[in-house]
Formats: structure tokens, C-alpha cells, sequence
């Protein structure tokens, strides 16, 4: 049980700046940080569409591929749960 209560303040402390700025523009109160890890599927998609897409992009397609993190904010009985987790955003030009 120590070892989540310490987790859960080494990650409170990690996203300290993005709790500040929630709680500063929208007054959410963050109690709780969970990182969420990259799933099997999510992975297989990242390296497939890279691999892939990359090939095509460098002749004919122009094409970006975007991976970052996004935050949600969940509300529970005692304030929000911030989540982090990656995201892959694709982008084609319309031409």
C-alpha cells in the first residue's frame, strides 16, 4: 500500500505545472495522477503506421504522424483524477 500512496506522490509531483494550470484556469483540484501505459494494439498501430506510411510519404503521399500525450481530468467524490496517455494523430494535406 506505500508503494501507490508513494507513486501516486512522485506523479502528483511529475505533473505538478499541468495541476497548477487546471486548478489556475479552471479551478479543478487534482487528487490523484494516473499514467496510463501504451496497450499492445496502441503499439502495433504506432510501428505499423510509421513503418508504413513513411515509405509512402517519401514518394508520394505527404503525410505527418503525431505522437504525444494528453490529459483528461475524471471527477471522483474527493476532486479529479488526471490521466495521461498517449495519442497518434495522422495527418493528410487535401489536395
Amino acid at each position: 500500500m506505500k508503494k501507490e500512496v508513494h507513486m501516486s506522490n512522485q506523479l502528483l509531483s511529475k505533473y505538478a505545472e499541468i495541476i497548477s494550470s487546471l486548478k489556475a484556469s479552471n479551478g479543478i483540484k487534482v487528487v490523484s495522477v494516473e499514467e496510463i501505459n501504451d496497450n499492445e494494439v496502441f503499439l502495433k498501430l504506432k510501428d505499423s503506421f510509421e513503418s508504413y506510411f513513411s515509405e509512402i510519404s517519401e514518394t508520394r503521399l505527404p503525410l505527418t504522424i503525431l505522437m504525444d500525450e494528453i490529459f483528461t481530468a475524471v471527477e471522483m467524490k474527493s476532486g479529479y483524477k488526471l490521466k495521461a496517455h498517449n495519442y497518434l494523430f495522422f495527418e493528410l494535406l487535401d489536395e
